[in-house]
This record gives C-alpha cells, structure tokens and sequence, in this order.
C-alpha cells in the first residue's frame, strides 16, 4: 500500500464511504465478512482505503475489493474502476483444479508450448454456463460468459481447454467468440487434451479483467453425453450452470455433483418448466456440475 492523493483514490475512497453509509454497516462489518470469504483486509487498511490516506495495490487486495461490492450490494466493478492503475503484482494462492496427473501435466505441456497464459496467471471472477439439450437428451452446444482478472503484469490470451473423451472423436467446436480472436486448435501429442487460444482484443493489466463468450458445439459423432460442469482453480466470486431442455427431452431426474477433489458431493434438484440451474458465490478451487437422466 502506498499514499496516493490521485483524483482515482479520492473517487474510490468516496465511493467506499458512501456505500458503506447507504448499506448501515460498520467497518467491522465489512472486516468479519471479509475475512469469511477468505479475502481478510485488516482494520487499518480499510480505514485508510476509506479515508483516501492509501488505496488497494496488488492483485489480493484488487480481489477483496470485489468482494466488498458485492457485500455492499454494488455492481461488479464500480469500485475497482475507480482504482489508480496498478505498477506491482501481489501473490495469489497456486491455482488448483481437480483432474486426473496425465490431464494436468497434458495442460502444463501445452501452456509452455504455446506461450499462453497459464493458469496462476488468471482469476474466473463470474462465469455464467448455458447448456442446451437436444431431443435425444444430451448436449449439444454449451455457451460460456466469463469475467476474467489479470493476475499477470499483463494478460494478452486466455487457453481453452477441451477434453477428447475417446480416440478418433472430433473436438468440440468453437464459435460465435466474443472478447478475442481465436486461433487454430492445438491436440496435445497425447491425444487426450484439446487447446483454443484466445487472444484477447487488448492486453489486459494486473488486476484489470475483461470479458469473453463464445459457444461450444458437439459434433455429430461426439459422444452423447447428459451432463455438464466448470471447473475453477481459484475461489470465484460467482458460478453458475443453466441446462435449458429441448421441450421434447425433459428430464425425469436431476442431480448436482461439486467435487473438490476429495470425491463427489450429490444432491438432487428440481426441474423448472424446462430448464434446472444451479448457483454458488465464492465457490473453488472445486468443480461443479449438474447431471440428468430419464426413467426410462
């Protein structure tokens, strides 16, 4: 934390101040709350981020203040907007997502050989995943929107990353790509990992996020499949999955699945109209799924 008397702080401590006064809360408020969501401020500098004495500097401290807009009620980025750029990158936790050792040493393999971001470079801070089912039950095109902060002096691609769940099966393809450019896809020599790279419109900064969408679609071959997860390596200030049914394949059962890597945690939902979802906040390192089926 350093002293700054920009025109950036005195609006952000303002901004701090007037919502901390409009929600009736106390800084102590804030500090407990906090410290629950695993983003611990201490006292002193929240007081000095409310006065404007100091302002938030590294990537923990960005990631705190996403968290106080959501515990005053704000919208996503109306603080950290007002935030001074950043020169200094603070420490965030190893990134971690449960998978197999061949999958993760796969996705290591393919980071360095295509100089993409890798995943300690990154933060899923909200991602919102749309799952459409076809006639026959199964998936047939799934649509991410994610918001995405720079953990990195600076952010200029994003991988994604694709499972080939047989020999000889064609990858899911991807389109209607919003946020980036994508490149050809890279098939890691074991034929298991997929990877688009997605260059971004603008190289984003340390602490600085952007926004991506696109779609993807399972090819005619593809394995049918009745299920669908996300999976984040670090805590994610929201995560969501909407399966939307075709209205002639609505499922008879649902189930939600969260594995933190200590085995699956179950419990079933219920289906609404044609459509079931499932929420978390400040859910990961984990992965969250949902799964459906028919009784007959």
């Amino acid at each position: 934390m350093t002293k700054n008397d920009s025109d950036y702080d005195r609006r952000f401590a303002a901004a701090l101040s007037e919502a901390i006064i409009a929600r009736d809360v106390s800084l102590t408020w804030l500090h407990r709350h906090l410290h629950d969501r695993a983003t611990p401020v201490s006292m002193a500098t929240l007081s000095y981020w409310r006065s404007g004495d100091r302002h938030p500097e590294g990537t923990t401290s960005r990631a705190a203040v996403d968290e106080i807009e959501a515990l005053l009620g704000l919208s996503p980025g109306s603080l950290s907007e007002l935030i001074q750029p950043i020169a200094r990158v603070g420490a965030l936790p190893a990134a971690y997502v449960p998978s197999a050792a061949e999958i993760s040493a796969a996705i290591e393999e393919i980071t360095k050989v295509l100089g993409t971001t890798p995943s300690s470079g990154l933060r899923d801070l909200s991602t919102l995943t749309t799952v459409e089912v076809g006639s026959n039950g199964a998936v047939e095109s799934v649509t991410m929107r994610a918001l995405v902060q720079s953990t990195m002096p600076s952010m200029t691609s994003v991988p994604l990353f694709d499972f080939v769940p047989e020999p000889g099966v064609e990858p899911k393809k991807i389109v209607n790509v919003i946020g980036g450019t994508l490149a050809p896809p890279y098939v890691h020599p074991g034929g298991k990992v997929v990877c688009d790279v997605l260059t971004l419109d603008r190289p984003v900064p340390a602490g600085g996020t952007t926004m991506i969408e696109f779609t993807e679609l399972y090819a005619p071959g593809y394995p049918q499949t009745r299920q669908a997860s996300h999976a984040v390596s670090r805590p994610a200030r929201q995560t969501a999955i909407w399966v939307r049914f075709h209205p002639d394949a609505v499922a008879d059962w649902c189930e939600e699945f969260v594995d933190a890597g200590e085995g699956e945690a179950v419990r079933s939902l219920e289906v609404a109209g044609t459509s079931v979802h499932v929420f978390r906040f400040g859910f990961g390192p984990a992965t969250l799924g949902v799964r459906w089926g028919f009784d007959d």
